[in-house]
């Protein structure tokens, strides 16, 4: 009530519902008083409602690949120099520079603002002593080290904490990401890649698996993404033996059978289409056996519908094969 009270008395236009969300956020902030916020953009950066904090302690920028081309840009460099309009003078941007391109921007951008930049690559990523399930997890914990060692540097309330290699070991071995390489039972992952670059992550993750097992797949997608070249990818990637497709409940689902048909041209033999991703879920589960490894991918709205099925908890079990 108090932000809907402050729009009105401002007479501003009515907020997205992103910017509202985030205005709520803020109120709640000011009167908690939390010692640190992370803030994470919604879309983009430079545009971004978060890119209203216009004194960060820290900037953090993650890998960037092509996505929301028709807001961002049609090229790394574009969407580069969106991400990169978070940066501010004097807070110390950490970020990704696996893609050098989207490195050089954002080095560029930094210097033009007066910014400290410290560049991460994966050459730069340490042992923690915790198993990754994908190695975009392990670059992501890198960046998140490195932001914690830099504010320590910087700040007295973390200079005098004891954070500990064997705190952030301990910290680190705790982390759960929904939907990003997430086990749902033995032999079965769930991965919210939605983009070529997230799809070629998701490749590069299954096979640092090294598993010998078939490979089959669940896909949905939505419409305004590059689905044809995440399908092209996934066809040539891992050369699934079997592809079971869905249509997930939202206003950008893809038609299944358009999915089926680009796996077919995209050289698959075996493919299924459902209307909805229960059906689909309980479909892949009976083609299933213990020779095969089920992978869940293309769209966190997928994840979202089966996690649903299962329970947010994972509490259901899950039976698979016949």
């Amino acid at each position: 009530m108090r932000v809907r009270a402050a729009l009105e008395a401002e007479k501003l236009p009515h907020p997205t519902f992103f910017e509202f969300v985030f205005l709520i956020a803020m109120d709640y902030y000011h009167r908690k008083q939390p010692d640190f916020v992370i803030l994470e953009t919604g879309l983009g950066g430079r545009l971004d409602a978060t890119n209203a904090v216009k004194h960060p302690l820290a900037c953090v920028i993650t890998s960037i690949s092509l996505d929301h081309m028709q807001i961002l840009g049609s090229t790394i460099r574009e969407i580069a120099g969106e991400k990169a309009g978070i940066i501010k003078k004097g807070a110390p941007v950490i970020y990704d520079a696996n893609d050098a391109e989207a490195a050089d921007v954002i080095a560029v951008t930094a210097r033009a603002v007066g910014a400290d930049a410290y560049p991460m690559s994966e050459a730069d990523v340490t042992d923690f002593g915790v198993d990754f399930a994908a190695p975009y997890q392990a670059m992501n914990a890198a960046l998140a080290v490195k932001t914690l060692r830099v504010l320590q540097n910087m700040q007295k309330e973390l200079q005098a904490a004891d954070v500990t290699d064997t705190v952030i070991q301990r910290g680190l071995s705790k982390v759960c990401w929904p939907g990003r390489m997430q086990q749902l039972a033995p032999d079965i992952w769930g991965d919210g890649a939605h983009n070529p670059g997230g799809i070629a992550a998701f490749i590069r993750a299954v096979r640092s698996q090294k598993s010998e097992k078939a490979i089959h797949l669940l896909f949905a997608a939505v419409s305004d993404k590059d689905y044809t070249e995440m399908i092209r990818e996934l066809a040539e990637g891992l050369a699934p033996s079997h592809v079971t497709v869905a249509h997930i409940d939202s206003g950008r689902g893809l038609d299944e059978g358009i999915l089926a048909e680009k796996f077919r041209q995209a050289g698959c033999l075996t493919v299924e289409q459902y209307r909805t991703a229960a059906e689909a879920w309980q479909a892949a589960l009976a083609h299933k056996t213990d020779e095969d490894r089920l992978y869940l991918v293309g769209s966190l709205y997928l994840i979202g519908e089966i996690m649903k099925e299962i329970g947010a908890d994972g509490g259901k079990e899950i039976s698979a094969g016949q």
